[in-house]
């Protein structure tokens, strides 16, 4: 005789009905708070898309905070108005006749003379000097020609609000007053052969630029400076040198022209150059070892 086995309604087990399972307290309170959190976001989300949408196009960022003080002026307005002022010049030379290729520059079309012929650029076109007329308004020069055949021209550019402008068109001016040297504090002179400070400063230079020696010989202990990836010369000969005074004993600045006469390589397009370097030397066990490798001479106005 068959035995009839009788399977359990969904639901049950051993007979009898399944509890339904209950997530704990914190763990509903999480996910609640999650998905609350999540639509929360959804909503800020679109609500600023619909805000960009709606603005108006003519509506631009500020631009950045400017003051007349040209010194303590954003170097980013700066850099903007003297690029801007090259891009200006270089079209307008470029125009000739057709005052429609200044409009980015103006907003408008100016009338240029119809006898005028555009100007082929093979030289450099830079800023040379900028000058703050007013708040985030500038009077740029800009030069154009190779160094000593330069012509300059001024130009106005306001940068108030939004992307810079032209205000009027270039104007030709005379070119920047040439500067007054500056003095250094130090005596510059020929250096004596058998001067040791002479002989590590050599030596130096001879590994940081032309790859003869080992670098870290002439470094002062947990100084750390890295040789040029490609040597500039084949050998350093220091023809001036100056000691800044008043200096610890064991402590010196010096200041020296050095002659990097070209590399040894006839084709790596080196020649020989004269270039100005500034140490900060330290003494040890009656040797001289290079400390610091300084960005700039001192000046004599400096403490």
């Amino acid at each position: 005789m068959a035995t009839t086995r009788t399977i359990p309604e969904t639901g049950r087990r051993n007979g009898r009905p399944r509890e339904p399972r209950r997530l704990p307290v914190s763990d509903v309170t999480l996910a609640r708070g999650s998905a609350a959190l999540l639509w929360v976001l959804i909503f800020l989300a679109a609500m600023g898309g619909l805000a960009a949408w709606l603005r108006p196009t003519s509506e631009a960022d500020p631009a950045p905070a400017v003051t007349g003080d040209a010194g303590a002026a954003s170097g980013q307005a700066v850099v903007v108005a003297g690029g801007f002022a090259e891009r200006y010049v270089t079209a307008y030379l470029e125009a000739g006749n057709e005052g429609e290729v200044l409009a980015p520059f103006l907003g408008y079309t100016p009338e240029l003379p119809t006898t005028a012929q555009p100007t082929e650029l093979s030289a450099p076109v830079r800023a040379v000097g900028i000058e703050a007329a007013a708040d985030g308004y500038w009077s740029v020069v800009v030069a154009v020609g190779w160094t000593g055949q330069e012509r300059f021209w001024q130009v106005a550019v306001d940068v108030r609000e939004g992307p810079p402008n032209a205000v009027g068109l270039p104007a030709a001016v005379a070119g920047p007053v040439t500067p007054e040297r500056s003095s250094l504090d130090v005596n510059m002179t020929q250096p004596a052969l058998d001067d040791p400070m002479v002989a590590s400063a050599t030596g130096f230079l001879d590994a940081y630029l032309c790859g003869t020696g080992e670098l870290a010989r002439y470094l002062r202990t947990g100084v750390a400076l890295t040789a040029a990836a490609s040597t500039v010369c084949g050998e350093i000969d220091i023809i001036r040198l100056g000691v800044v005074e008043g200096d610890e004993a064991d402590s010196r600045t010096v200041v020296l022209d050095a002659l990097l006469d070209g590399s040894a390589d006839p084709d790596s397009g080196t020649t020989p150059r004269v270039a100005t370097y500034t140490l900060l030397l330290a003494s040890r066990d009656d040797r001289w070892e290079v400390a610091d490798l300084l960005p700039a001479p001192p000046l004599e106005a400096d403490e």
